[in-house]
């Protein structure tokens, strides 16, 4: 009987060291999720965004370079047949944000995505607003292209435009030796003429 209690101790011991693991990482698990302040009240705002790529589920919001919240839900904006699609709104976000946070969000606040770093993890990234009205839960906040990306697109667009014409004006450039030779009455077939004639005059008085 000694012996039974022994291992039956055991057991329980055993057991007990499993289930505390299984909730340390459960903790574990709630906290990477839900990110700082986890077990505060939350929030949820809408935003729409032309594209997400690089994007992942629970990715930070940041509210001015300070965390308060994630990213709860990403999926591509429904079209109706009443409403044609909007390329700048292909994407909807929600975002889960700590309501001790409401009130710095407003209507003149937006979002938009940041790059960290040339190839790194996006997050999103709300401007604090002042002047407008607190936005409610559930309401949308107008979301912006990012500024970085859009710099790129465009550059990208300038140096193009820039090579093409400078390709134009290497083909008009090449033609004019062609055209040159082309017209035998003009002033370089004229020069050539005048060389041919004082060379056979010389000739003849030789």
């Amino acid at each position: 009987m000694p012996q039974r209690k022994q291992l039956s101790w055991t057991e329980l011991r055993v057991g007990l060291f499993v289930l505390g693991g299984i909730f340390l990482l459960a903790v574990g698990i709630f906290y990477v999720t839900g990110g700082p302040g986890a077990l505060r009240p939350k929030y949820r705002l809408r935003t729409y965004l032309p594209e997400v790529e690089g994007l992942t589920m629970g990715a930070p919001v940041r509210l001015d370079g300070i965390e308060v919240g994630n990213v709860d839900a990403i999926r591509v904006t429904p079209s109706t047949p009443q409403q044609p699609p909007d390329p700048n709104r292909s994407i909807e976000l929600v975002l889960r944000i700590n309501k001790r946070h409401q009130r710095d969000i407003r209507t003149d606040s937006y979002a938009t995505l940041i790059t960290e770093g040339l190839l790194g993890n996006r997050y999103v990234s709300i401007h604090r607003g002042f002047v407008g009205t607190v936005l409610p839960d559930g309401a949308e906040i107008e979301g912006r292209e990012e500024k970085a990306l859009k710099q790129i697109t465009e550059r990208g667009a300038e140096v193009a435009r820039a090579r093409h014409a400078r390709q134009a004006a290497d083909r008009r450039g090449g033609l004019q030796p062609h055209q040159q030779h082309a017209h035998p009455d003009g002033s370089a077939g004229r020069r050539r003429a005048g060389r041919e004639g004082l060379d056979r005059q010389a000739g003849g008085v030789g």
